[in-house]
């Protein structure tokens, strides 16, 4: 049960992050950032991926010249553009903007108790 709800939960934030996601050029965050932590109300669940057959490796945001985005997770992707003001970041995809907080070589995205930290590679 605890392993059905673990992959409901991914799949739903990675869908609204896909689904909600332009300052300066970006260029010192240009690279790509693998997630490192995933946390749901302040629990780690990055230990039920290897359980699930689930890489951490396969969730990634690359970030690339010109202000564009990929986003990787699961078997969903997206592209978008992104704008970077000190260290705050808009991500945005289809018209949808979402927060983003850049901290050294850490980007983290959060929302609805929800937590996902991409450190680059």
């Amino acid at each position: 049960m605890k392993r059905t709800l673990a992959i409901v939960l991914v799949v739903c934030f990675s869908v609204s992050l896909l689904a909600g996601c332009g300052g300066g050029d970006g260029s010192a965050l240009r690279g790509k950032y693998l997630l490192s932590t995933y946390e749901i109300g302040g629990e780690d669940l990055m230990p039920l991926f290897g359980e699930m057959g689930l890489n951490a490796n396969d969730f990634y945001i690359e970030f690339m010249s010109g202000g564009t985005f990929r986003m990787s997770m699961i078997d969903e992707s997206g592209e978008g553009t992104f704008a970077v003001k000190g260290s705050k970041i808009t991500l945005t995809i289809d018209g949808e903007d979402m927060a983003a907080k850049l901290n050294g070589n850490k980007v983290t995205l959060e929302e609805d108790g929800m937590k996902m930290v991409f450190t680059k590679k």
